[in-house]
């Protein structure tokens, strides 16, 4: 039997009441809202719970004397609950009460329900979900399974591995995607567009730095040729200043004062230059050098990056600036399965298997396992809901691959390893005998 207060209940004895429903929701990012169905805002217990930012409707509640799991079923119209935010998982498994009020003169004794969401569906209109209660917890099948490798997540109470002690705090950065231009080796010109002079391929006077030829301009006084880079996919990351790009390539020269440089041009839809960003002019005497733009903000409407090569004579008949093994172009743009953090020192599979959990952005309050560490580059299992972008805040713990020797040997943990290491395989359990050996 529910506790009402002894106020309540007199007041449903009456038969003519003035009642409403209540409802706190508890997200995993311990965020709180309060609503009712009332047409005014309803102070009780300390608490308002607002007649603004949600409307719902709602089944009658189940309730049973055994063991049987309570639930009501609700249909929510978003107001200040962001659709976004139901998407990116915050409110799964999300804490919910369900109190009767009496609006003229309110408590917080009638309640009717405590739970958990259930499974959530995102209508055109809001969510539709199922608010389980406490007993749901009971639902879940719970054992052991006899193997090999251990059963406990490294750092829970079974493990005993102090997890705060290898959590360690880390602020994101862009993770870099690598984009080849065609032909980036300079062996062909196929894929590049002369703008004015002339493109060929070279083979000697110096050697190639890399395969088999390089880019020269012929009998021209200035030459420029380029590629085009379709950017358009990260158009609102490149739209809210959070994409960058680098290049690399190797420069030379025949000794007579030619000079040469890479332009990059960031192009709008209309294909409007919104900006450039020059290496600028270098010459040198048939010796490869290693030249590059460093990371360079897109321009916010970019939608294209022209990858231009330019040069310009200063003696001799041929325009002898020259260009060769051009590197795949570093595109620094937020993700959502992947962040990189450069300030790491921990070694590569370090964190494989581990947890990273976000505690500042809009992924904030959101984990997801580590699927791989190569000591920049944090790789996750699934994507989350938000791209990860430079300076989210998160904190990460490593993996445990499971074996009885990683417990041993790294953890110092063998003695509360949680698997049978030595239990012998299939193999052993069903092969004959030999000899009389079983």
């Amino acid at each position: 039997m529910r506790a009402f207060s002894t106020d309540l209940k007199n007041h449903l004895a009456t038969g003519a009441t003035t009642l409403c429903s209540c409802w706190e929701i508890t997200r995993r990012d311990a965020v709180v809202y309060r609503y009712t169905d009332h047409d005014e805002d309803v102070t009780a217990g300390g608490d308002t719970f607002a007649t603004v930012g949600a409307s719902y409707s709602s089944t009658e509640v189940s309730a049973n004397t055994d063991l049987s799991v309570d639930n009501l079923e609700l249909d929510v119209i978003f107001g200040d609950i962001d659709r976004n935010d139901i998407l990116a998982g915050l409110y799964d498994d999300a804490q919910v009460k369900f109190w009767l009020v009496n609006w003229a003169n309110p408590d917080l004794s009638g309640k009717i329900l405590r739970g958990w969401f259930g499974e959530l569906t995102v209508t055109d209109e809001g969510i539709r979900g199922e608010l389980r209660g406490m007993l749901q917890r009971l639902q879940q099948r719970t054992g052991l399974v006899i193997s090999p490798g251990c059963r406990y997540d490294l750092g829970d109470a079974r493990c005993g591995v102090d997890i705060g002690a290898l959590t360690v705090s880390s602020t994101a950065e862009n993770p870099v995607t690598l984009i080849e231009l065609t032909n980036r080796l300079c062996n062909v010109t196929t894929g590049w567009t002369v703008q004015t002079g002339v493109l060929n391929v070279r083979t000697s006077n110096p050697a190639p730095f890399e395969g088999a030829g390089y880019f020269g301009f012929g009998n021209s006084a200035t030459s420029l040729a380029y590629q085009d880079i379709d950017v358009s996919g990260d158009s609102a990351s490149i739209d809210n200043n959070q994409a960058m790009i680098a290049a690399g390539w190797r420069q030379a020269g025949f000794g007579d004062g030619d000079t040469g440089e890479v332009i990059l041009d960031f192009l709008s839809a209309a294909g409007v230059s919104l900006g450039t960003v020059a290496s600028g002019l270098f010459t040198s005497s048939q010796v490869w050098t290693e030249r590059s733009i460093a990371p360079t903000s897109l321009p916010v409407g970019t939608r294209t990056v022209r990858f231009k090569l330019r040069g310009v004579r200063a003696a001799g008949s041929n325009l002898d600036a020259y260009f060769d093994a051009i590197d795949p172009l570093d595109f620094y743009v937020p993700q959502k399965d992947r962040f990189a953090d450069s300030s790491r020192t921990e070694p590569a599979g370090y964190f494989d298997g581990g947890l990273v959990t976000f505690t500042g952005g809009q992924n904030a309050g959101a984990s997801m396992e580590i699927k791989s560490w190569d000591g920049v580059t944090f790789i996750l299992w699934e994507p989350l809901f938000y791209p990860v972008t430079a300076g989210d805040p998160s904190s990460a713990t490593p993996g445990c691959d499971k074996l009885f020797a990683t417990c041993r040997d790294t953890y110092s943990n063998a003695l509360r390893f949680g698997g049978e290491p030595h239990l012998p395989g299939y193999d052993v359990i069903l092969q004959k005998g030999i000899g009389g050996v079983v």
